[in-house]
């Protein structure tokens, strides 16, 4: 079966199928941020409907202004 491939945004992960999921650990809040915020482009450019769920470290205008 040939899927098409969608861009992760993740350079460690590369191009998966739709619908695939995968899990990152982080420390700190930089390590977090050097992960999410290319998944999110990735979506966002690809016209994907992106969630970010904030850890307990955020407040929402925190990450408003973050991203």
């Amino acid at each position: 079966m040939d899927e098409k491939l969608r861009v992760s945004g993740v350079k460690a992960i590369g191009n998966v199928a739709w619908g695939t999921h995968f899990c990152q650990f982080y420390q700190t809040q930089e390590e977090l941020m050097d992960i999410i915020f290319p998944y999110l482009k990735a979506g966002l450019e690809n016209n994907e409907i992106c969630i970010w769920a904030l850890p307990r470290v955020f407040e929402t205008k925190n990450a408003h202004e973050i991203l």
